[in-house]
């Protein structure tokens, strides 16, 4: 006799008190807050059949490992579920407040994370106390992308891939909706907003339905807008949502139903390594970036003598040779298999993981953001912004090229040994 499924909802408001810090865009931009276009929210579904498992969805650019995995151990013990089967992600808005340290992009405020934590705990006891009987659909089709890849500049390599799971009662639906692009359709503002993916949700709950979107893989894809040095607009972002939003209703009406439904996680903890410089190599890096940027301007200046400080520091650390403990998450609901990556991954990665089966949906930022995780063949341009620019903002070295196998390798043993 198969078990009986059970899905609930829960949310919270997380948005900042103004004015605050906005991350994203650019160094040292001082980007202030001062109004507020659309609520940040904190979705959460707990679902049970055989096991528990937790998806939750925050309006932010990202968060750390080390946050989220004590939120996870914290979940795991007061909801009696598994660590391995609580997925926390986040959408990776720019119109957002620093949660994670971006050199340049705003300072942390530690009360924020605070009041996060606590609302994504009570956006799951809400889910937890709101479960009722479902039956879960599911779907997933190309549709005409809202994304170019920004690396190629080019229409493809694109993940263009919609993934839909509804969980269907008597009383509400709630949707779990995948698909990668850059949430950066509205372009720099003062405004805070959750971007095309809120308008998305927003689309949805007119439906009388509830939405969680995970972000897919889409370190390289940015909305079309953006191509050319757009500079995005409200409008835009707008038609993005309701057009995705329209995709997913299409795609609910062909969706599969499951007639069982099983849980089951597993993660592995990899380590990435770095391209660790010597001094010498420092400062040649120093005047390279500089020279290439062609900059003038002290903002830059002082990006550039941080990173120049901290990579000096870091040198003559023995043990900073990789990034430890960075965790890659199988969890598979029912006929859907959730791969996530803690990062900025690029869109190959998910479409060669896609290779190996129709029901994954991939999602980063998830449980961490530890940066942009590239291709290989990525790295053979030293002047790719993923590869090696965005490493200085994010921490110092950039990682090594091998870390397209380490990750892919360790996706695949989780899933021959899920079975």
């Amino acid at each position: 006799m198969a078990t009986e499924l059970l899905a609930g909802y829960g949310e919270e408001v997380i948005t900042p008190i103004l004015p605050c810090p906005l991350s994203g865009y650019g160094y040292y931009l001082g980007r202030q807050a001062d109004a507020v276009l659309d609520d940040l929210k904190v979705r959460a579904v707990f679902v049970e059949s055989d096991e528990r498992a937790l998806l939750v969805s925050a309006d932010l650019i990202g968060l750390s490992v080390d946050f989220c995995d004590r939120l996870r151990e914290e979940i795991a013990s007061r909801f009696n579920l598994p660590f391995t089967h609580i997925l926390i992600s986040c959408t990776h808005t720019h119109s957002g407040p620093a949660t994670v340290p971006l050199r340049g992009m705003g300072q942390v405020s530690a009360p924020y994370l605070k009041s996060v934590q606590e609302k994504i705990l009570r956006a799951t006891e809400r889910a937890f106390a709101g479960r009722e009987k479902k039956q879960l659909r599911w779907n997933a089709d190309k549709v005409k992308s809202i994304g170019y890849n920004r690396v190629q500049k080019a229409s493809q390599p694109l993940d263009d891939l919609l993934g839909v799971i509804v969980f269907e009662g008597k009383r509400e639906k709630i949707y779990v909706v995948n698909y990668a692009c850059h949430p950066v359709s509205l372009g720099v503002t003062t405004q805070i907003s959750a971007d095309f993916p809120g308008r998305l949700v927003k689309e949805i709950e007119s439906q009388s339905s509830r939405c969680v979107f995970l972000q897919g893989f889409c370190g390289d894809i940015d909305p079309v807008n953006k191509k050319e040095g757009g500079p995005g607009s409200l409008s835009e972002m707008e038609g993005y949502g309701r057009y995705l939003a329209q995709a997913v209703l299409n795609l609910k009406k062909k969706a599969e139903l499951a007639s069982e439904v099983r849980i089951k996680g597993k993660e592995k903890r990899v380590w990435l390594p770095y391209q660790r410089m010597d001094i010498p190599a420092i400062e040649k890096e120093k005047k390279r970036v500089w020279e290439r940027g062609c900059r003038s301007d002290s903002n830059f200046q002082r990006f550039l003598d941080e990173w120049e400080a901290e990579a000096r520091a870091k040198f003559h650390q023995k043990e900073f040779c990789c990034l430890r403990n960075v965790p890659v998450n199988l969890l598979e609901v029912g006929p859907v298999t959730l791969v996530g990556y803690p990062g900025e991954v690029f869109c190959e990665l998910g479409l060669k993981i896609k290779e190996w089966g129709f029901t994954f949906f991939t999602t980063g930022y998830t449980n961490g953001n530890v940066g942009y995780l590239p291709t290989r063949k990525t790295y053979e341009n030293r002047n790719d912004y993923a590869a090696y620019q965005a490493p200085k903002i994010y921490d110092t070295f950039p990682f090594s090229p091998e870390i397209e196998e380490i990750l892919l390798t360790a996706t695949r043993e989780l899933v021959l040994s899920a079975g």
